[in-house]
């Protein structure tokens, strides 16, 4: 018995760092840090979930022949993210029909809690305070002061 006792001790000298042991539990790696890409046909985020952190640091990476404008925006309270969306979506269909929207600016439903210019096939890294709420990520691709193709990622949630 005492043999088996001094292997296991030994055991746990060795692998000190884990539960079996007695010891910490390892430390859980740092969160995933997102890249935002903006191509000329979509907007995308990799390493993003639905939650999102208050301190919210990532990556934006323009890879189009345009300036970009990527911009954090907070639903305000008793709006929906739906409303975001169909905003988003009528933009879209102004520049694809080459016309320019009645109100270029942001929606009135919603809060730019940050905004970040990078041009053409650069990159540039952003950070933003969230405060709790939901939010989207708008990426316009600005070919003229009102007249931009316009995506969309999210929902986004703060708790």
């Amino acid at each position: 018995m005492f043999g088996r006792r001094a292997l296991a001790l030994a055991v746990c000298g060795v692998v000190s760092a884990t539960l079996a042991c007695g010891g910490r539990a390892p430390t859980s790696a740092a969160p995933a840090t997102p890249t935002i890409t903006l191509t000329a046909t979509d907007c995308t985020a990799d390493q993003l979930g639905a939650l999102a952190p208050e301190h919210f640091a990532g990556t934006l990476v323009n890879k189009t022949s345009y300036p970009a404008l990527f911009s954090i925006q907070r639903i305000l309270d008793g709006h929906d993210y739906r409303e975001l969306e169909l905003f988003i979506a009528e933009q879209q269909r102004l520049f694809l029909a080459n016309e320019e929207p009645l109100n270029p600016g942001p929606p009135s439903f919603t809060d730019r809690v940050v905004i970040t210019a990078v041009d053409s096939t650069q990159t540039e890294r952003f950070e933003a305070t969230l405060l709790s709420g939901t939010y989207g990520i708008v990426c316009r691709e600005q070919r003229h002061p009102t007249l931009w193709a316009a995506y969309l990622i999210g929902p986004l949630r703060v708790p």
